[in-house]
């Protein structure tokens, strides 16, 4: 099967943008489709202390959550990160991962 002129990939054919193409909104300017939460940081970001109120940040080593570490509340899968061990990936995402873990929750409702 031979392709038209104006053929000349597969996006092209099905009408969708390459990678490569700007995806702009109605406005013009470029879209960022890509949420905040997935940055990566090298170092914390303090206004989240003011936001997340259960965590504490060690310098040097990390961030702990002070619910879950007040009553040593482990989660089912073992993991001892936010608890005994800091967590060390500053990402807004696995701030919320870990807000909304079962380990997490079940220390809000014990604090109520």
């Amino acid at each position: 099967m031979k392709r038209g002129a104006d053929q000349t990939s597969i996006s092209s054919f099905f009408g969708t943008p390459s990678k490569r193409q700007a995806i702009e909104t109605s406005d013009g300017k470029p879209a960022n489709n890509s949420p905040k939460s997935t940055k990566h940081r090298d170092a914390f970001y303090k206004p989240w202390l003011q936001k997340y109120t259960w965590i504490v940040h060690e310098d040097d080593e990390g961030m702990f959550c002070a619910l879950c570490t007040k009553h040593k509340q482990l989660p089912r899968n073992g993991s001892t990160s936010w608890i005994k061990t800091p967590c060390q990936s500053y990402r807004e995402d696995a701030i919320r991962r870990h807000q909304d873990s079962t380990c997490h929750i079940v220390e809000i409702m014990l604090c109520i």
